[in-house]
């Protein structure tokens, strides 16, 4: 019998992590119980389970044998995980975080990207974490706020397939043109940028350097045309120009200019080093930036980065790192096993199946929909529908319609 399909879901997590639990490290030289690579290993699972506490996290571990087992770790107390998450070396997170990357870059080699002319993206942008103004004073940015940074560079391998490649946590008072410098680096992609990354100096650089870049300029910036270039007709294409940027501070190289309109009629201004591209394809690569505001808000919602275990500085970085290495993980369970499934879905069905077999997990992965009906079909016409306010506890009180907004209702 294969003896993968008989391990549990916990122990085929962890075996996805690129160290062994068992093995000790030169940071270990105290700890008894609780090593670096335990604690890296239950915070990861923690985070993709949702454990919402130290003592959740304990509770569980004490309650789940499968656990207990995978960890060779009995138990341990929350004063415990609090003081490790702190004590855990950020540099070790991010060997790890990176060795995965370097997993998932060989599982994309193959990839095209958005498509064979684009090629793959690298969206570049931060979001925020909230730190309690009362414990944060390490993080305060102004009298009533505290909080960090996660600036990501997320790869968009292809249209199923994205994930991070480099990150670096910071408090919120750095610039993100600060962090441009590092985070733009790689020549094989195109790097996606909104309009807080604008900085001349750093743009003529890239341009020097033949880095291609897609970037958000703001619609009141002072520009010279040196050429302009027919536009297509029958699209949202509304300029194509080659100009030089600025006045006073200004651009030394020149830079091709699109402006094109979204469906509601917004008017957006991009410049690119991408001249290869047709106007269109450059206005759908910067709409493709919109992947990594998605991206952070299934990280907040699926992975625990809205409240943080703990406020000090090296266990929020710590807990940031952790999180990506938990969406990796789901994505390489994707990519190893050849699951069609997303990885939130992935991520539902491994939270549900933890202490139970491989086998089980997959099967439930594997499992076609039962269901064959379209649904209820919406009919022409049809009335609305009658809302029951009959109740003995809850009260409803119906909104009244404007008498206007009645007889335009009635006439449609």
């Amino acid at each position: 019998m294969d003896n993968v399909t008989q391990n549990s879901v916990i122990q085929q997590l962890i075996s996805l992590l690129p160290f062994h639990v068992g093995h000790r490290c030169m940071f270990d030289r105290y700890a008894k119980k609780l090593t670096v690579a335990k604690s890296i290993a239950l915070f990861t699972i923690a985070l993709l389970d949702k454990w919402s506490s130290y003592q959740v996290i304990e509770t569980k571990l004490r309650a789940n044998e499968k656990l207990q087992e995978a960890l060779h770790l009995p138990g341990i107390s929350g004063s415990q995980l609090s003081r490790k998450l702190n004590d855990i070396p950020t540099e070790f997170l991010q060997e790890l975080f990176l060795q995965l990357v370097a997993e998932m870059g060989q599982h994309t080699a193959g990839d095209t990207g958005v498509s064979k002319a684009i090629g793959k993206l690298g969206i570049v942008d931060s979001t925020s974490l909230h730190v309690p103004y009362s414990i944060g004073d390490w993080a305060r940015l102004s009298s009533r706020d505290s909080s960090v940074k996660m600036h990501l560079r997320l790869i968009v391998a292809s249209p199923e397939t994205v994930y991070p490649d480099h990150m670096i946590p910071t408090t919120r008072n750095y610039d993100d043109r600060e962090v441009a410098v590092d985070m733009v680096t790689e020549a094989d992609v195109t790097y996606v940028m909104d309009r807080g990354y604008v900085k001349y100096s750093m743009m003529d650089t890239w341009v020097e350097n033949n880095t291609r870049f897609v970037m958000r300029i703001n619609n009141n910036h002072i520009l010279t045309v040196v050429e302009e270039k027919a536009i297509p007709k029958g699209t949202q294409i509304r300029k194509d120009a080659i100009v030089l940027l600025g006045r006073t501070q200004f651009m030394k190289q020149s830079i091709r200019l699109i402006e094109f309109e979204d469906e509601k009629g917004r008017l957006y201004r991009v410049v690119t080093t991408r001249y290869d591209l047709s106007a269109e394809e450059i206005a759908e690569i910067y709409r493709h930036r919109w992947l990594i505001e998605l991206y952070f808000k299934w990280m907040k919602q699926h992975l625990r980065l809205v409240k943080l275990f703990s406020y000090k500085p090296q266990a929020v970085w710590n807990q940031m790192f952790m999180a990506l290495i938990g969406y990796l993980l789901m994505l390489k369970l994707k990519r190893t096993s050849n699951i069609s499934k997303s990885p939130w879905e992935i991520l539902v069905i491994v939270s549900a199946h933890l202490a139970m077999t491989w086998k089980s997990c997959m099967a439930e992965v594997e499992r076609k929909p039962t269901r064959k009906s379209k649904g209820r079909q919406k009919k022409p016409n049809a009335p609305p529908p009658v809302i029951d306010l009959e109740s003995r506890i809850g009260r409803i009180k119906p909104r009244k319609l404007n008498p206007k907004k009645r007889k335009a209702k009635n006439k449609k």
